[in-house]
């Protein structure tokens, strides 16, 4: 009996079928996994799905087998493949009248993997144990890599990035995937002689939420977050100002005051350095995973203030939520990412404007990162103010808890 592995953290990739389509009236094409040098599972019917215009009769043909389907109103079809045993290389074609062919050629018939997770899955070959000299001797066309490239997005994609692409099994390919995945379906080639396919889609530090669907996320907590994300994909900075004033609201109930606006009140001291607070030598901070907020003065004068501008902030590690005179401005999260936000007009004012940053941090380093020289306030007229020095900072007590 052949005994099968299956490595299932999301189903967002594959299972998702025919949400990865694309828009209708567009040229016939394939789904996103289907690409040259692709591996197709054995023993079982083979969904294939893709774009065509609407209406339109489609035909695949693939190993000897054809299929049949024709396009809905938005131009998506989908056909069914009987199950094929393991073998190849063949070409998968797709027909929709005589002037609109497409084909994927040197596609495999075996099993197919989904390797998902964190940081322990996304370690590369190259730095696992061993794993230069793995890497060294792998070369065999009969595994098959296909890496997701990172990319967050507000809702389901009908396309992977264009960098996303199958790819035969040498030193140069495997080095950089992930090292638990391919030393299994290494093992499982070698003991099963048939092609392997590997798709890597991994993300290390994000939580399990982003890769459930919105069905699953049925508890009353996630309503409010859900709304929030179903705004942010159709009005980016409109669910910007929305989370702001949560994280406001969240604020007032929990803290001390209102730190972002410019009459705050509270005890602020004078930043030891653009860097890890844990370093700074202060006994609170030493071993701080939460937040911190910094604030900085800026004067302008009355032709500055007219102006939209860009603020650039350096590197912040890990979540900010930045204001400008009391104006929410954007919310980013990235470890050591640097930020770089738009203010419109009516934003600055002539005189002293004041720029106020909270930085939560939840492991290892936390904080503004800088450098100095990465920081600044660029004007339309391509005037520039420099704002790497001159901060303050106020440390929040753990007993606050973390915003939303």
């Amino acid at each position: 009996m052949t005994t099968r592995i299956r490595l299932w953290t999301s189903a967002v990739i594959l299972a998702a079928g025919p949400a990865l389509y694309a828009q209708s009236d567009t040229p016939l094409t394939f789904g996103a996994p289907f690409l040259d040098h692709a591996v197709l599972q054995r023993d079982k019917p083979i969904a294939v799905w893709g774009t065509a215009a609407a209406g339109a009769p489609v035909t695949i043909t693939f190993a000897g087998r054809a299929a049949t389907a024709r396009t809905d109103d938005a131009g998506r079809w989908t056909a069914t493949l009987p199950a094929l045993p393991s073998g190849g290389p063949f070409t998968l074609e797709a027909t929709a009248g005589p002037n609109a062919t497409r084909s994927i050629t040197d596609v495999l018939v075996g099993d197919v993997f989904l390797c998902s997770g964190q940081s322990n899955m996304e370690m590369p070959v190259g730095q696992s144990r061993g794993g230069e000299f793995a890497a060294a001797r792998s070369a065999n066309d009969r595994i098959r890599l296909l890496t997701i490239p990172h990319l967050g997005l507000p809702a389901a994609s009908r396309s992977f990035d264009p960098t996303a692409m199958w790819q035969a099994a040498d030193a140069k390919s495997v080095r950089p995937f992930s090292a638990a995945c391919y030393f299994m379906g290494s093992e499982i080639q070698e003991s099963q002689k048939v092609p392997v396919g590997l798709i890597h889609s991994s993300w290390g530090g994000t939580a399990i939420e982003p890769w459930i669907g919105r069905s699953a996320l049925k508890a009353p907590s996630f309503l409010e977050p859900l709304e929030q994300l179903r705004q942010y994909s159709q009005d980016e900075d409109g669910a910007n100002q929305t989370f702001g004033r949560a994280w406001e609201t969240w604020w007032r109930q929990h803290g001390q005051g209102e730190p972002w606006t410019p009459g705050d009140k509270g005890a602020w001291s004078d930043l030891p350095g653009l860097k890890n607070w844990k370093t700074w030598g202060v006994p609170e901070l030493a071993k701080l995973d939460g937040m911190v907020w910094y604030r900085r003065s800026i004067e302008l004068t009355e032709a500055q203030a007219a102006q939209t501008a860009t603020l650039a902030l350096g590197g912040i590690d890990e979540v900010d939520e930045t204001w400008v005179n009391g104006h929410i401005i954007r919310n980013t999260f990235g470890w050591g990412t640097r930020r770089t936000y738009r203010l419109p007009a009516g934003t600055l004012r002539p005189g002293t404007n004041t720029l106020v940053i909270n930085v939560l941090s939840t492991y290892d380093a936390g904080g503004l990162m800088g450098p100095a020289d990465a920081m600044s306030l660029t004007f339309a007229d391509g005037t520039q103010v420099p704002i790497g020095d001159r901060w303050q900072y106020r440390a929040v007590p753990l007993s606050v808890g973390r915003p939303p």
